[in-house]
């Protein structure tokens, strides 16, 4: 969704942009969210050319996730691709993608950004349970999110 140092190549402003579907945000939406400003569309691309970075003040980059408990290993989350070949589940804070006409485990989706401060370098696809999946609509890009985290996950 987004390329750092690259805003032409970044999805994301394609979408803010509203040149790409889905629109972000949406044309007709229930709390009147307006287009971005072109000064907003600016700061924006500015942000993606400079390499997308920041820090967010009085936030601890330190923090010490721990496990989930093994009981939070049910499926709270599924998806079925549009061609409907594949079904992703999240189960607990892993994702599995699986190819449906073979019953086979097509992917564990893991996002080893997140094993640096994990316990035991944990390969995981989110810190918290996985809340929601969603497939694009040509089925190349699975999103995910949890209560507080959300990211894209190219399939």
């Amino acid at each position: 969704m987004v390329v750092p140092g690259n805003a032409d190549k970044s999805r994301l402003m394609a979408h803010v942009r509203q040149i790409e579907k889905p629109f972000m945000p949406p044309r007709r939406n229930k709390v009147s969210a307006e287009r971005l400003t072109p000064h907003q569309l600016g700061l924006i691309r500015l942000w993606f050319d400079e390499g997308a970075t920041g820090e967010v003040p009085g936030v601890s980059q330190d923090l010490k996730w721990r496990p989930l408990p093994f009981f939070v290993n049910a499926i709270y989350t599924t998806a079925i691709s549009p061609d409907g070949q594949y079904a992703a589940c999240g189960r607990g804070n892993q994702v599995f993608v699986s190819h449906l006409p073979t019953r086979r485990l097509a992917a564990r989706l893991v996002d080893f950004a997140l094993a640096k401060g994990s316990p035991a370098g944990a390969a995981v696809a989110h810190r918290d349970v996985v809340q929601s999946l969603s497939f694009s609509p040509d089925g190349q890009t699975l999103a995910s999110a949890g209560i507080a985290w959300a990211q894209a996950l190219a399939s």
